[in-house]
């Protein structure tokens, strides 16, 4: 709702042992008043549901493992990419996704070694539906968008330090992805479809190798080197970072760094752009630096 007026205002003194109290009155008189519908639908509402369970275990000679289990359910309203000012009955954006996520660690400490390994798997079932009044009165399906995903993942890393100022770390990580992506669209009113989607299957890997060194307890420098692959091997990857403590007692750090980092497409870069005829996210360096 908006209104037009104007408003005027009266102001009553009053003086109390040497101080000034103000009380204004306002009288508001309206001469135009417009107005606009008002829009009530369900986006932003959501139903969520999660269960997590976790299993530590610390033994003997510094062995660490751990197995957990996450679920998750979400029903959420989504909200529209225009204001078109419709009625809850005329049109609803809602996306629903079930996700699970299951895996494990251990880990030993052996003097000035450490090593351990990373399992999981991560599976969702991903489902985006847009419903519309058509002129029908009923609200008819425009896009039905179904994901499944599929994702293994396991790491191995070590780390090494010696003479309490240097430390080197390295970790392998593998993952394979599965994806199958269904979008149906209706193009017409007289019902027609059209089905865009892939299914794909990718494996990749990533190598990081860290160097660090800490001069002094308040300094630390260290650089990296990552790869992956992707089907085909990204260019080296190089990183620098510096860290500085200012103040000890509160614990104040400073940190710089700087990255030459690289992208690579995703499956939705490399098989549902083409379906759709939207532009695709290309390969390329990306120079980064950050205080």
């Amino acid at each position: 709702m908006v209104q037009a007026g104007e408003r005027v205002v009266h102001g009553y003194f009053i003086l109390l042992h040497g101080m000034i109290l103000v009380i204004p009155i306002i009288i508001k008189k309206d001469y135009q008043q417009n107005s606009y519908p008002k829009e009530h639908n369900k986006n932003g509402a959501f139903n969520d549901l999660h269960l997590m369970q976790e299993v530590y275990y610390t033994g003997g000679r510094g062995i660490k493992a751990s197995l957990y289990a996450w679920y998750m359910h979400s029903d959420r309203g989504i909200p529209m990419l225009n204001v078109d000012y419709k009625e809850e009955s005329k049109s609803r954006n809602t996306q629903v996704e079930s996700t699970l996520r299951v895996g494990g660690d251990w880990n030993k400490i052996r003097g000035s070694l450490k090593y351990g390994f990373k399992a999981g798997y991560t599976y969702t079932d991903l489902n985006y539906t847009y419903l519309a009044d058509v002129g029908t009165e009923e609200l008819s399906e425009m896009v039905n968008s179904q994901s499944y995903v599929h994702s293994f993942m396991a790491q191995a890393e070590g780390e090494y330090s010696w003479w309490n100022k240097w430390m080197l770390t390295g970790r392998l990580t593998g993952y394979q992805h599965a994806v199958e992506s269904v979008d149906r669209s209706i193009i017409t009113t007289a019902g027609n479809t059209a089905t865009v989607g892939y299914d794909k299957a990718r494996t990749e890997l990533a190598g990081l190798l860290s160097l660090r060194y800490t001069p002094v307890e308040c300094l630390g420098i260290a650089v990296n080197l990552r790869e992956e692959y992707f089907g085909e091997c990204t260019p080296l990857i190089p990183a620098a970072f510096v860290d500085y403590l200012v103040i000890r007692r509160s614990n104040v750090l400073v940190k710089a760094s700087i990255v030459r980092n690289y992208r690579y497409p995703t499956l939705n870069d490399l098989y549902l752009c083409r379906e759709v005829m939207i532009p695709c996210a290309q390969r390329k360096d990306i120079h980064m630096m950050e205080e």
